[in-house]
């Protein structure tokens, strides 16, 4: 799902922006989702330019590599040019980089782990007084995905500040452009007609939502408590660094435009803000995914530094972030967590490989079905399967349909043709209808099921079901 579908739509039809937006969003199983993303956009020219998914992914996995491999040098040497010593500034770019939450969503090629390199690339350029570079980042970040708005607002208020201290055209158009790049992403799709990408979703009120928040992070102990150790670390640092200032006010140095005084002040406030962030679109009725708290990760290290090098404790920090990077190295494939749980949780470490296995191994079983037969499928298995670009299938099959889609919200297995085949992957988006259905032509006499097809990769059990109503079919199933 993702950015491909949006990304595809484009390619097939000569980046008509205008008809993407008047497309269902994900939701409904539509191809209007980040549609106005700028990685949406290079993803569907890069497809156009190879017209081959080989090369398009090849492509994709080179420039995240490089962005990413980019911003963690960027943050080694910020926190050199802080003062911090040369191991403590190379274990926390290693560990950043060995995180299985991190690595995994590097290799993603989706837009988490690039809004974590455009924010460190802003801040490393607001240390290095580099103005332009630093909201050119942030307007990028932003034009990747809306989270980007967290690194913009605290280049922002910064610039606001030195345009109070001293006045510049330059600098009021650096600031201006942020809030203006912020509404044209928030007006954009209804200045085209399209319809909001959260329109229809309802994941639950918002109490369950907290709840799910609760318990997904829970699932994840060593990768919250980071987390919040690091915002912790924020608070304390905050503390000790005005009770060491002996009457300087740090503040006024943050007025006036001090470049270092402003970049750790972006290191402090940007999990805080984020953190809250997350929390607030919780009881809006967000449905909180692990892949969300990428961005944060960078300046959690980087306020458990500063906290080390105030308190001078930064050999036993870098003993501890080597622990960390064992204990990355040891959780690569999620052994820590339970994978099964939600897929939120697989796409948390490289337990992410085997569950792409298991996808990979039932489509080409389904490859092998036929187009004659209807085939029901949950909402990943639908859109793997949409074009031959998304890199799973040779060709797209005209008899598969998403069981997720609004038409079949309270099923009825006699509102279904006389056979099917039911294919389940995934207990959510559409794999409980699924069930249901099968369930209903099991309990009664004129319909049968038959499971021709089960397997069990990773953890991840999935079948195909032949589902046949006898009284209008008289067929052995095959």
């Amino acid at each position: 799902m993702g950015v491909f579908p949006p990304a595809i739509f484009l390619y097939e039809t000569n980046f008509d922006l205008l008809e993407l937006a008047k497309q269902p969003n994900w939701w409904l199983g539509g191809p209007n989702v980040h549609t106005l993303s700028l990685w949406t956009w290079l993803i569907a020219l890069i497809m156009s330019i190879s017209d081959s998914p080989t090369i398009t992914f090849a492509t994709l996995h080179i420039i995240t590599f490089m962005v990413n491999a980019f911003a963690i040098s960027a943050l080694v040497r910020t926190l050199y040019q802080y003062g911090v010593s040369p191991c403590l500034a190379l274990m926390s770019g290693l560990l950043l980089l060995l995180m299985p939450l991190v690595l995994v969503q590097i290799g993603y090629m989706y837009t988490e782990s690039l809004v974590m390199s455009l924010s460190i690339l802003a801040w490393a350029s607001w240390h290095n007084n580099r103005e332009g570079a630093a909201v050119l980042f942030a307007l990028i970040a932003i034009g990747m995905k809306m989270t980007g708005v967290v690194i913009a607002a605290c280049i922002g208020l910064l610039l606001l500040l030195r345009l109070i201290d001293g006045f510049s055209y330059k600098r009021l158009l650096y600031l201006t452009s942020l809030p203006l790049a912020l509404l044209f992403v928030i007006s954009a799709q209804s200045w085209l007609g399209a319809l909001s990408p959260t329109h229809g979703m309802s994941w639950g009120n918002p109490y369950d939502m907290y709840s799910e928040l609760y318990r997904r992070l829970s699932i994840t102990p060593e990768l919250t408590s980071f987390i919040c150790l690091g915002a912790f670390a924020a608070f304390c640092y905050a503390i000790f660094q005005w009770r060491q200032s002996r009457g300087t006010n740090p503040f006024l140095l943050l007025y006036r435009g001090n470049a270092e005084i402003g970049s750790r002040f972006i290191a402090l406030i940007y999990t805080p803000i984020f953190g809250i962030g997350i929390i607030v679109m919780s009881f809006a009725g967000m449905l909180f995914l692990h892949r969300y708290v990428v961005p944060m990760i960078p300046f959690a290290i980087v306020q458990m530094v500063l906290l080390a090098q105030l308190l001078k404790f930064q050999r036993e920090l870098s003993f501890i972030f080597v622990i960390g990077c064992l204990v990355s190295i040891y959780n690569h494939g999620g052994v820590l967590y339970n994978p099964t749980a939600a897929f939120s949780i697989v796409e948390a470490s490289h337990a992410y490989k085997p569950y792409v296995l298991a996808q990979k191994t039932i489509i080409d079983e389904i490859e092998k079905l036929g187009n004659d037969v209807p085939i029901y499928v949950s909402r990943e298995i639908d859109y793997m399967t949409s074009n031959p670009m998304v890199g799973y299938v040779t060709e797209k099959k005209p008899n598969i349909y998403g069981i997720y889609k609004p038409q079949y919200t309270n099923p009825s297995v006699e509102e279904f043709p006389s056979q099917f085949y039911a294919v389940f992957t995934n207990p959510g988006h559409g794999g409980a209808r699924l069930i249901n259905i099968i369930n209903q032509a099991s309990q009664l006499e004129n319909w049968q099921v038959f499971k021709i097809y089960r397997q069990n990769i990773g953890g991840y059990t999935m079948f195909i079901s032949r589902v046949i109503n006898v009284d209008k079919f008289d067929l052995e199933p095959g």
